[in-house]
């Protein structure tokens, strides 16, 4: 099955595998292929977890992720909606419980900034720096007259600074923008998807019960 996430002009495929877990671990350790991003729920919370889903047809796929809380039993019927591109885990549905997990908050390609989104934000950044460096350039000034040789070193350390600071710095708006393009835009259509499939999902669940 597949399915889309859209971001303005920008769409990511997603395929959705489902089937009975098998296999199901809590193991201390995860390794990782180097290919294989790393998929996690919540970075505050250590609890391992790798299975395995047989579906209807036969076909066994192996999933892992790195702090994860999903409350799998073996047998359970179980959906994972994937990024076909990035690999990102992007839902999880339990049909025996009826419950959605979000693995990825990050949007990652479908929220990546556009080259006018980044410019814009840098140039503000840059703009507030310089603004601040040279306010504080000219009320230090009376004490830097004299001193031709400090007058050099503050306005080398100032740009390092600059250019540490404004790195830094781009990271805030960049997390913010990224947190709401998420619970606004991406999380919304995933909800809406996992309930699609729930109700697909249904009667197959329905039938394996039985």
């Amino acid at each position: 099955m597949g399915f889309e996430l859209k971001n303005g002009y920008r769409k990511v495929k997603l395929h959705c595998f489902s089937g009975e877990i098998e296999d199901l671990e809590y193991p201390i350790h995860l390794n990782f292929n180097k290919k294989e991003p790393l998929q996690y729920l919540d970075q505050k919370i250590q609890n391992n977890i790798s299975f395995k889903l047989k579906s209807e047809k036969g076909e066994l796929k192996y999933f892992q992720f790195y702090n994860a809380t999903f409350d799998f039993r073996e047998g359970h019927f179980v959906s994972v909606l994937t990024s076909e591109k990035s690999g990102f885990h992007r839902l999880l549905i339990n049909h025996n419980t009826q419950r959605f997990w979000y693995p990825n908050k990050n949007p990652y390609s479908i929220g990546k900034e556009g080259l006018w989104e980044k410019y814009l934000i840098l140039i503000s950044i840059f703009s507030s720096c310089v603004f601040w460096t040279i306010l504080l350039y000219y009320l230090i000034l009376p004490y830097l007259k004299n001193h031709v040789y400090v007058n050099f070193i503050f306005w080398g350390i100032g740009s390092l600074l600059l250019i540490f600071i404004i790195s830094k710095i781009y990271q805030f708006p960049k997390r913010s923008r990224n947190e709401y393009l998420y619970n606004n835009k991406i999380k919304p259509q995933l909800k809406k998807i996992g309930t699609k499939i729930l109700d697909m999902m249904k009667q197959k669940l329905n039938t394996i019960k039985n």
